[in-house]
């Protein structure tokens, strides 16, 4: 009789479990939106929501909203195959939108953290904030500017989420709880009411959440220097939390250090190879429920390019120097232009910049010398600073009566003026001739121009000499006809 009262009391229980589901199941779910993005061509690439609403279930203890359920984090991303995306987030209350968040300005409103990474991805976590005693809709529209490789143009892509608040009547489930006397154990956690205070994250007492990953990936460094990276972990507090301290697992000739753990990321450093790219598994154990969880990335080397300079310049002419310096995060870069120890000219970043020989530079030999992180990289002194050569006449024709010469003519003048040839010189007197300045062309250290010379009146030959504005004389050129 005994062992037949305690079977039909475990049905009755497993009775009410199923109601409770029941109930719960039948809550409302809000606003909800299926596939709804709008993309200007649908076969480039667009954005995309791991969810179409975030759901918090509340209730009313002691006079005050207590979380029974949240769901807050919200993930979006790119489909196809992109170069780079720009996020614009909007709020949507009672009609009135406001911007949360900018790709361009990084600035987020209270209430809300939203995180990119390198592949496109943007991680939106709202943090529940002054909650009032009443079902609550709202709409968050997020604007994706989705860059596509190969195309200059981007593609505007939207798409929408909801975030609803449900606060439920437990009237009828405490009297069945007062029946049956089922205990309370979901020890739900109050809502901070003061909107401006600093947002905490949300969690519900034995319901741990689910791990995830943002980390920088890939992670690119001049080949063999040291990078830097920063894996993000959500899901944990990582200085509370963990088991044990982080694995990495990698080669061991990659020198991968944990430099620093804080609350919610991973701060990483190693060596890049000489000419490949290799992974790296991060792996982390929650002491809670001693549940496993990883992410891996990427680190690829940057070779460097030969720079990009001139081997030769004359007085008072602007030069460009390019380092063909990467442009990371990870390593700092500097150019400087030497005579022997006289620094002349430097990029502090690693970038172009430009020098003017002086008068005094001539017949000098430069050095360029490209660092990385402080250190000598390489350098390149075969840069010569000569005075521009004679004028050259570098072509002649007759026709008609009519001859034309091409000069070429070199460097620049002290009051920053092209040198240009000015004159010509016969062997004959009374010629006329025209500089057909329409036909001129300024080329890198060179400067292209066109004569025509009357000829009607000459017979049999003449020389001809160019003078250019220093003075110098060409070699003499002789045409006949």
């Amino acid at each position: 009789m005994i062992q037949k009262d305690k079977k039909y009391r475990g049905f009755n229980e497993i009775y009410f479990v199923l109601y409770l589901t029941a109930i719960i199941l039948l809550l409302p779910e809000g606003k909800k939106y299926v596939e709804d993005y709008i993309v200007t061509d649908q076969s480039s690439a667009y954005i995309k929501s791991e969810k179409s609403s975030l759901n918090v279930r509340l209730k009313i203890k002691d006079g005050k909203s207590v979380i029974l359920t949240a769901d807050t984090v919200n993930v979006i991303y790119p489909v196809g195959k992109i170069d780079s995306v720009k996020y614009n987030f909007k709020l949507i209350s009672n009609n009135v939108s406001n911007v949360i968040y900018n790709s361009d300005k990084k600035i987020v409103k209270n209430a809300f953290q939203i995180i990119e990474n390198n592949e496109g991805l943007a991680r939106f976590e709202w943090f529940p904030q002054n909650i009032k005693t009443l079902n609550k809709n709202f709409e968050v529209i997020v604007e994706g500017e989705v860059y596509s490789l190969g195309k200059k143009d981007p593609n505007i892509s939207t798409l929408r989420f909801a975030i609803n608040t449900f606060f439920i009547d437990e009237m009828e489930i405490a009297s069945n709880n007062t029946t049956n006397q089922v205990e309370d154990n979901t020890n739900p956690i109050e809502i901070n009411n003061d909107i401006n205070s600093n947002p905490q994250v949300i969690q519900v007492r034995d319901v741990l959440s689910d791990i995830s990953f943002f980390p920088d990936n890939p992670v690119s460094a001049i080949a063999l220097t040291r990078w830097k990276a920063t894996v993000r972990v959500f899901g944990i507090d990582l200085t509370k939390d963990l088991k044990n301290i982080p694995k990495i697992i990698a080669d061991e000739k990659h020198n991968i250090k944990i430099e620093e753990i804080d609350s919610k990321a991973i701060y990483l450093s190693g060596k890049t190879s000489a000419d490949e790219s290799y992974k790296v598994k991060v792996e982390i154990e929650r002491s809670a429920d001693n549940r496993l969880a990883s992410t891996e990335f990427t680190v690829k080397p940057l070779m460097i390019q030969f720079p990009d300079y001139p081997k030769v310049m004359y007085p008072n002419k602007s030069y460009t120097f390019k380092p063909n310096l990467p442009n990371n995060t990870y390593n700092s870069y500097s150019a400087k232009l030497f005579y022997k120890n006289d620094l002349l000219a430097y990029s502090d970043d690693g970038q172009d910049f430009e020098y003017i020989p002086q008068n005094s530079d001539t017949n000098r030999i430069l050095k360029l010398v490209r660092y990385i992180d402080g250190k000598q990289h390489d350098y390149k002194e075969n840069i010569r600073v000569i005075s521009p050569p004679a004028p050259e006449i570098t072509k002649k024709t007759y026709s008609n009566g009519v001859i034309t010469i091409t000069t070429k003519c070199y460097g620049k003048l002290t009051n920053d003026l092209n040198n240009v040839v000015s004159k010509l010189e016969f062997n004959k007197e009374n010629i006329k001739y025209q500089d057909l300045t329409g036909s001129t062309q300024y080329l890198d250290n060179y400067i292209i121009q066109v004569f025509k010379i009357n000829a009607e009146n000459i017979s049999n030959s003449i020389q001809i000499t160019a003078i250019d504005e220093r003075g110098i004389y060409s070699k003499t050129e002789k045409i006949t006809f």
